[in-house]
């Protein structure tokens, strides 16, 4: 193309006959106004040398540059418009309404190195419906006008359904997009970044992966995807967005679409296959979530999954996120809502190896029927509320994780049964270490770490068959270590408790347990020259073992509580005692002394 080139005239060379041959048309750097659409042909580059910028100018119809044509003999499926690439070229919108770039029923369709500026806040910057294989890279996306609460994508991904979601085809054929890259874009001050608003029952956008993208105050969710399969969304990086990452199937009636008459539709995921949608969400770093809503109710979320009571959602990998940052110089918080939230029907799912930090309310939250879950191996520091709280789900399978200066519990779980409880670890919890109410039943709790809590170490009430095994509770200052209550069926055995200055085991309107509570033990003062040791035990029929100079002496409690070591050498000042207490169930409690 030579200079000030006219919108027609780089619609002529587009439009070249090239039938057996590629197609490239070459623009030079200068400002071109358009005042209309161009459309492009199959086998074509557009290439534009750094300097081209395309200005819409007219303020009639759609902002709409550079498309497919698909409104005269659109011949569906992936055969319209094949082979095309947009290398370079800024392409600004002056903020009108419409689709600045778009590809429908097309195949091999590359947008390289472009620059999308300035839409209405009701329009997308690039979309791609009915595409198979896409590639979209180190391509710039910025500048939606915020007026009004229209929440639109800058690159839209999607079906071609109707006139709604794909307006301009004559022929809508439920045609889904598959096999999409988004890799190396940035996403600057638009209302969402990459994904869908719609989708139709049984057609699924397959193959999409979001990768090494940066999103900078995106006005709601920087990447929404909404009834995707085989999809990979990793290494992105989420800063100051209203939210973070959405992943679901429906959310509303309104949005999702019974599929055209004659459409081949695809198995819906189900309780056959674990609603297996095969997603992962991994690598991505999200910080400064804004959300909305006030402190004690803000709805910004890190990662959120949710499903639907007619369309669970599972088979959604969220691992290896950071959630805010921490290093020497401090902590960046990650969301004031929640860091993940597994919500309404997200079942079957596994979140691991999540780091989370300084979130408004719930590091990770489960609620509403999202059953089957796995939760392994996150690391959690100074949430709001909850480290990981579980409402009303079943069979949560909590493990290995690790919660750090959580406001509330650092594990709470409510109205939701099955759950297995495992070598997690709370460290100086404002309130409690681990807590489980409300019809929780059959919950077992079993090789946990509670540190330094400023409240209870493990609380359950109003729950039947409880397992509480081999925990290890240290620093238990405040409250009581196990505090059971109202409970049907308890087996607690072989828990330990050092440097606990509070009961370590309270049973209260406890039937049919295997123990009963367990006392705090108390050393009578030893004085320099004492040959025995001295004091009450927590339990009558206990084993109280003395160690001095790492010798054991060994005596069973009296039923008075009482209790007298073996005779012991004559013990000098200064010289260090430890006391330890086992019930017949295994459950120990160490007290330390020094001799007077």
């Amino acid at each position: 193309m030579e200079p000030d080139f006219t919108r027609l005239e780089l619609q002529r060379a587009l439009y070249e006959e090239h039938e057996g041959r590629h197609l490239t048309v070459n623009v030079p750097a200068g400002i071109y106004e358009m005042d209309d659409r161009v459309y492009v042909k199959s086998d074509t580059t557009l290439h534009s040398d750094v300097g081209a910028i395309y200005r819409r100018i007219s303020k009639i119809g759609y902002c709409t540059f550079l498309s497919s044509k698909n409104d005269d003999g659109d011949v569906g499926g992936y055969e319209q418009i094949k082979n095309v690439s947009i290398i370079g070229g800024t392409f600004d919108g002056e903020y009108q309404k419409g689709q600045m770039m778009r590809f429908t029923h097309g195949s091999n369709i590359t947008v390289q190195n472009v620059t999308f500026m300035c839409i209405s806040a009701g329009g997308h910057m690039l979309s791609l419906e009915g595409v198979d294989g896409a590639v979209v890279e180190d391509c710039s996306f910025k500048g939606f006008d915020q007026n009004g609460d229209k929440r639109k994508e800058a690159v839209h991904i999607d079906v071609v359904h109707n006139e709604t979601i794909a307006p301009g085809s004559d022929n809508y054929d439920d045609t889904a997009c598959r096999n999409i890259t988004v890799s190396n874009c940035k996403f600057k001050n638009v209302s969402r970044g990459v994904g869908s608003h719609s989708a139709v029952d049984g057609v699924f956008v397959s193959n999409v992966v979001v990768t090494n993208n940066t999103f900078e105050n995106v006005y709601n969710e920087p990447i929404k995807i909404i009834n995707y399969k085989d999809t990979v969304i990793s290494n992105n990086q989420i800063n100051n967005c209203k939210h973070g990452i959405l992943v679901h199937t429906r959310l509303n009636e309104s949005s999702y679409y019974d599929p055209l008459p004659g459409t081949v539709t695809e198995k819906v995921p189900s309780a056959e296959d674990q609603y297996n949608y095969n997603v992962a969400v991994q690598g991505n770093t999200i910080t400064n979530i804004q959300g909305e809503g006030n402190e004690e109710k803000n709805t910004g979320y890190g990662i959120m999954v949710k499903g639907d009571p007619e369309y669970p959602l599972g088979g959604i990998q969220v691992i290896d996120n950071q959630v805010g940052t921490e290093d020497e110089n401090g902590s960046v918080p990650g969301a004031k809502g929640y860091g993940v939230r597994l919500n309404r029907y997200a079942m079957y799912c596994t979140v691991s190896g999540n780091e989370i930090i300084s979130t408004g309310l719930v590091g990770i939250n489960l609620k509403d029927n999202s059953d089957n879950n796995n939760i392994e191996g996150n690391e959690i520091h100074y949430p709001g509320a909850y480290g990981i709280f579980v409402e009303e789900c079943d069979s949560a399978r909590i493990y290995s994780n690790r919660v750090v200066e959580s406001r509330r519990s650092s594990f709470g779980f409510t109205k939701s049964p099955n759950c297995d409880i495992q070598e997690n670890r709370s460290k100086s919890s404002h309130a409690g270490g681990i807590s489980v109410a409300t019809n929780s039943n059959s919950p077992t709790i079993r090789k946990n770490i509670i540190y330094d809590p400023n409240w209870y170490g493990i609380y359950v009430a109003d729950t039947n068959i409880v397992k509480v095994l081999t925990n290890t509770l240290q620093r238990i200052r405040n409250n009581i270590g196990i505090h059971v209550r109202d409970c049907d069926r308890l087996n607690t055995s072989y828990n330990s408790f050092t440097n606990t200055t509070k009961t370590p085991i309270k049973l209260l309107r406890v039937t049919k347990a295997n123990t009963t509570s367990l006392e705090l033990i108390k050393v009578n003062e030893i004085t320099a020259g004492s040959t025995r040791v001295r004091g009450t035990a927590g339990k009558a029929g206990s084993t109280v073992t003395v160690t001095v100079n790492e010798k054991d002496y060994k005596t069973v409690v009296a039923e008075s509580r009482t209790f007298s070591s073996y005779l012991i050498p004559a013990m000098s000042k200064g010289t260090k005692v430890v006391v330890t207490e086992k019930d017949v169930k295994g459950n120990m409690v160490k007290a330390a002394a020094t001799v007077a």
